[in-house]
Order: C-alpha cells, then structure tokens, then sequence
C-alpha cells in the first residue's frame, strides 16, 4: 500500500468532512419535508386551519349570495313591467286611479314626467305629477295607499297649500305630489334608442 503522510491525512479528512456536510446540506430539506419537524407540522396544522375557515366563508357567502338573489327576484316582481316608460306611467296611473276612488278625491290634473336612469343600478325611474284636492284626512290615507302599494311607489315631492274651498268643518288643501315608481332599466334604454 502506500503511505499518506499526516498532512495529505488532515487535507483529506477536511475535505470528506466538508463533501458529506455539502451532501447533508442539499439532502436535509428533502429529508425535512418527508418527516417534518413539531415547528413545521404546527406551522402547516395553522396554515390549513385558515384554509378551512376561509372554505367555510365562502360556503356561508354563497349560501347568502343564493338568498339573497330570491329576495332580489321576490322584489323585481314589484316592478312596473310596461315595454315602455309610457306604458309603466299608465300602470301607475291606473293605481292612482284606484287610490284616489278609495278615498273619495278628485283629481284635477295628472300629468306623466320624463322619467330617467338610476346611476349605479339596472333601474329606471317613472314620474307621474298628480294635482288635487283633499282633506288632511284623505291626504294621510292617500299617503299610507301610495306607501303600502305593491308596486315600487315613493312620493318624491310635494306641495301642500291651504285652500278655502270645501265644506263647512272641513278644510280643503290643494296639493300638488311627484309620484315615481321603478322600473327595468332595459325598457328605460330601449324606448329612448
């Protein structure tokens, strides 16, 4: 055999000891992820608990998405369906019309504005001014009818003026009332093009 004097013996020692530390070096973080350490599996046990928490939010907002779509559905019902502004301002005349016979009022002018888009929403408004006469009373059942309509139905303005005529014990007042109710804002956009 031959000899290896002491110095060629330490040079080669470092070096097999450097190699396998080199080997080890490269191999641990393939060793480490086919048996992880106690940090690492607490470290993943979190991380896949978050996961599931987030999989558990979106169940619940998918299950909220899906309600809340039937609701949007049940209230799109109340809509005035008319294939044009004009025809929805004639349904909501025809309510109106209901409305005012129910509390004995007289209309002395109805007249249908331009209605218009709603900004942000697929909607379209209808406007309807309607003049007339009535008692405080009637007023306030006119009001609750308009409110508790089945169609989308708001006053959006109003003038109310003291009047005299009318009789005895009770007090006219003359008002004036901008009625708007909602409708697809597709039949909105088709009418004017």
């Amino acid at each position: 055999m031959f000899k290896i004097d002491q110095r060629k013996k330490i040079i080669l020692s470092v070096g097999s000891f450097l190699l396998v530390a080199a080997i080890l070096y490269r191999v641990y973080p393939l060793v480490e992820n086919v048996y992880p350490t106690a940090d690492k599996i607490d470290l993943l046990e979190t991380q896949l608990a978050g996961y599931n928490h987030q999989l558990g939010k979106k169940k619940q907002l998918k299950s909220r998405m899906q309600d809340s779509t039937k609701f949007l559905s049940k209230l799109e019902a109340n809509l005035f369906r008319g294939d044009t502004p004009a025809l929805a301002a004639v349904e909501i005349q025809a309510i109106l019309d209901s409305i005012v016979s129910e509390n004995n009022i007289e209309i002395s002018s109805i007249q249908v504005v331009e209605g218009g888009k709603l900004k942000e929403l697929p909607y379209g408004e209808v406007t309807v001014r309607l003049t007339f006469g009535a008692t405080i009373a009637q007023l306030k059942h006119f009001l609750y009818a308009i409110e508790t309509s089945s169609q989308f139905l708001k006053v959006t303005e109003t003038t109310i003026r003291s009047s005299s005529r009318g009789s005895i014990g009770k007090r006219f007042l003359g008002v004036t009332m901008v009625i708007t109710g909602l409708m697809d804002r597709l039949n909105i956009i088709s009418d004017k093009e």
